[in-house]
């Protein structure tokens, strides 16, 4: 944490005292605290005053975050409180959010996501990006040894550190020895900007942007060259693609197939990572089918759907920044009549609808399914 200011070591505790001005010179003098104050905690600050706020961020900054299985839902710690605090705060904190994964899991990318989750919660609440950052300790910083599965696992965990007090480096380690190397320290996320010279907004020009129609994923692997991973998802004109993946059913069925898990974890950090999505539409399209009733009816399509929505959900996103449509056949991406044109047009699609800034305009369904368009509110 970081040292609040107190008396010399050794001498007798002061008691609390409020800034006062002399009635008849002006100057500042010391007085007791107003009965407002504490009376059970005679060594604590007064109340409302800069010491008292230092103070209460400092204790919050030593909280431990912890995470059920599902890897973006907070169930212990008070981020919601920290936020508060660090606004109040009249020092300029610089906090690294440093997540952690149990040995059980699959390490690093898992404790990047926990930190962005609750980087999100802090911008979220008001705490300007620029003061803070995340990064992913894998599994290599356990508190407990833990070898079964279990809900309350302490290793599945979020910590704070200071690095710079009012611009000054504080020089503190963002984790245990052994993850030194690999807890790097990342830029809080941002909806991508394109610009002229940007044209995805990743912040990599195009000029020497491999990949200038896909916005770099920063997740600490090949951040410099701005094409992001296989499997990562991300922005690209609101609408959030992933990238060498996609979301598989089985057949004639809105059961998502185990392997497509990790592309739903992908898409579930989206929405840790970025606060300002208030509303988003999971799309269900199918593949042509030659009777007409199953080509325009929307049924499997909905519910396939609605099947990523309720995933989406236990992996921690709130159930009223998504909603779910289906499309059936109306919206083909190839109409050739082929493996390939059947598997691209059984799709799932994810349109980002609403942000903090209002509607984005962002189109959904397609000109054949206008009669299956909710509006946007």
């Amino acid at each position: 944490g970081v040292a609040s200011a107190g008396a010399d070591e050794g001498s007798p505790r002061a008691e609390p005292v409020a800034e006062d001005e002399h009635p008849a010179t002006g100057e500042s003098r010391a007085t007791p605290c107003p009965e407002a104050a504490d009376p059970e905690a005679p060594g604590a600050p007064c109340p409302d005053t800069p010491e008292a706020a230092r103070r209460r961020t400092d204790e919050l900054l030593q909280q431990v975050v912890l995470f059920r299985a599902v890897h973006h839902r907070v169930f212990g710690g008070d981020v919601v409180a920290l936020a508060q605090a660090l606004l109040a705060d009249d020092r300029a904190l610089e906090v690294v959010v440093v997540g952690h994964a149990s040995p059980r899991e699959q390490g690093r990318r898992v404790a990047q996501r926990r930190a962005a989750a609750v980087v999100g919660v802090l911008v979220e609440h008001g705490v300007p990006r620029e003061r803070l950052r995340f990064a992913g300790a894998r599994d290599l910083c356990p508190v407990e040894d833990i070898t079964d599965w279990r809900s309350n696992d302490p290793n599945r965990r979020v910590e704070f550190r200071v690095t710079a007090v009012d611009g000054t480096p504080t020089g503190t380690s963002l984790a245990c020895p052994a993850a030194r190397d690999v807890a790097r320290p990342l830029p809080a996320p941002r909806l991508p900007t394109p610009t002229p010279e940007d044209g995805d907004g990743d912040g990599i020009a195009d000029a020497v942007d491999a990949c200038p129609a896909l916005p770099e994923s920063i997740d600490g692997e090949a951040d410099d060259d701005g094409c992001p991973e296989p499997g990562d998802a991300v922005i690209v004109d609101f609408a959030v693609k992933l990238i060498d993946a996609a979301i598989r059913f089985e057949t004639d069925s809105a059961q998502i197939q185990r392997p497509s898990f990790p592309h739903l974890d992908a898409l579930a950090e989206v929405f840790a990572r970025h606060p300002e999505i208030r509303l988003a539409e999971v799309e269900g399209h199918d593949a042509w089918h030659p009777d007409p009733e199953w080509s325009s009816g929307p049924v499997i399509s909905r519910d396939r759907a609605q099947s990523v929505v309720e995933s989406l959900v236990q992996r921690g996103v709130e159930r009223e920044r998504l909603r779910g449509a289906g499309y059936g056949s109306r919206c083909l991406l190839d109409t050739r009549p082929s493996r390939r044109a059947y598997r691209r047009n059984l799709r799932v699609e994810l349109k980002i609808l609403v942000t903090t800034d209002g509607p984005t305009g962002v189109s959904v369904g397609c000109p054949g399914a206008e009669d299956l368009i909710e509006p946007i509110p």
